[in-house]
């Protein structure tokens, strides 16, 4: 794999503001011929190591425009260079975009993409800029619908710097999982926010909706996190929950089903594994207020000094999440679930249109993940239409409703 891709190297990608990242020298009798960041062009700049200051001049050079500073200002982008950590070569460091116009078009890329906020005044994105890579697609798509000449210019500008860098990663995803393996280097291509993820909690089969990913070590090892959010009941109401899962490193290549955790969409009997999951989740929806019930499973007894999972055969129990949830463990504080009516602009329906390209590189097993989906979509708007209304949130959401885990062995 590439030495771009090593979780050694790895850096977060993200919107910056640092100040760090554009020191250079301004020239007070500089007299601007454009606004911030309106001149079609590029300014490089580069480092010979990260405790240098960011110099207008490539480091084989001995020559410095004493201008470039108060010049830069006015350049649609600022695009860093430094030596790459493992391989010593110049390599892109991060590019800040001070184009408006490109601005604009990013608002819409990145609409709902958590950690990023395209309004800031220095937008800099870092190598190996994982924003770009998930949304690719979509960025590739409004560059070429673009009709304002002006705005398609400076996209112009963009598109092949992120090209060079983002397409060999799209290869190398495509091919692992095109024979349905992964790296660890490469996991954090197949796992984009916004997407289903498949794992096991407690021996049951869930799909966590994941919102962000990251690399990591400590005295363990090197490790890739996934944050993710489910829907659970706090005896009045759903709403969502935040937690993580780590998948700790390993050699070589692994089959994507042997993961952890692994995208929803990829599992070997998603048709089944939805009905599943959506009949749990209305099951509980059922189960939410006050039940007497005949129960068989494991149920998890708490001490004061110790938690125990035992087994009961037949046994008579009372669901009763509130009560339980004012006298027994405190449970987690739930988040709002969003209802669907909120994904109704232009920029909205565009992002739901355009797959992402973990999903269009796996294009006819997300589309037997879609059919599996639509399937009880069209039976909830059936129920409204036919005057079944919901009991709560949520059957608000399709993507979010069958989430939910509970013990499948209760009798009434």
């Amino acid at each position: 794999m590439s030495d771009k891709a090593s979780s050694l190297a790895y850096h977060r990608s993200v919107g910056s503001s640092s100040g760090s990242l554009s020191e250079m020298s301004i020239d007070p009798d500089y007299t601007p011929d454009y606004s911030l960041g309106m001149r079609a062009e590029i300014q490089q700049l580069y480092r010979p190591d990260d405790r240098s200051l960011w110099n207008e001049s490539n480091p084989d050079k001995t020559a410095t425009n004493v201008e470039a500073g108060s010049y830069a200002q006015e350049c649609a982008l600022i695009v860093r260079h430094e030596p790459h950590p493992i391989t010593n070569q110049v390599a892109l460091h991060s590019i800040t975009v001070q184009s408006p116009l490109i601005k604009k078009v990013l608002d819409g890329i990145f609409k709902g993409f958590e950690g990023l906020n395209t309004q800031l005044k220095q937008l800099t994105f870092k190598a190996p800029f994982h924003p770009f890579y998930y949304r690719w697609h979509l960025f590739e798509k409004l560059r070429e619908d673009e009709q304002d000449q002006e705005t398609k210019d400076h996209l112009d500008l963009l598109y092949p710097i992120l090209s060079e860098e983002i397409m060999p990663h799209i290869e190398a995803m495509k091919d692992l999982t095109k024979n349905k393996v992964i790296s660890f280097d490469y996991l954090w291509t197949i796992f984009a926010p916004g997407m289903e993820v498949y794992t096991k909690l407690d021996g049951q089969d869930r799909l966590m909706e994941l919102t962000d990913n990251r690399y990591g070590a400590s005295m363990g090892g090197e490790f890739f996190t996934l944050e993710y959010r489910y829907i659970d009941c706090d005896g009045s109401s759903f709403g969502y929950v935040s937690s993580s899962f780590d998948i700790d490193k390993f050699e070589g290549v692994k089959k994507l089903v042997n993961l952890d955790a692994f995208p929803g969409h990829l599992h070997p009997d998603v048709k089944n594994l939805v009905d599943q999951l959506h009949a749990r989740g209305e099951k509980l929806e059922q189960l939410n207020g006050f039940h007497h019930m005949s129960y068989s499973g494991f149920y998890t007894a708490r001490s004061s000094r110790q938690i125990r999972k035992r087994h009961v055969e037949s046994g008579r129990i009372i669901i009763d999440p509130h009560t339980f949830n004012i006298y027994g463990t405190p449970g987690p504080g739930l988040g709002l679930i969003e209802s669907d009516s909120h994904l109704n602009s232009a920029d909205d329906e565009l992002i739901a249109k355009t797959h992402n390209v973990i999903h269009r590189a796996t294009s006819q097993a997300f589309r037997e993940y879609q059919n599996a989906l639509n399937k009880h979509e069209k039976r909830r708007k059936e129920n409204l239409l036919g005057g079944c209304k919901p009991a709560s949130n949520l059957f608000i959401s399709t993507r979010t409703m069958f989430d939910i885990s509970t013990s499948q062995n209760s009798e009434s």
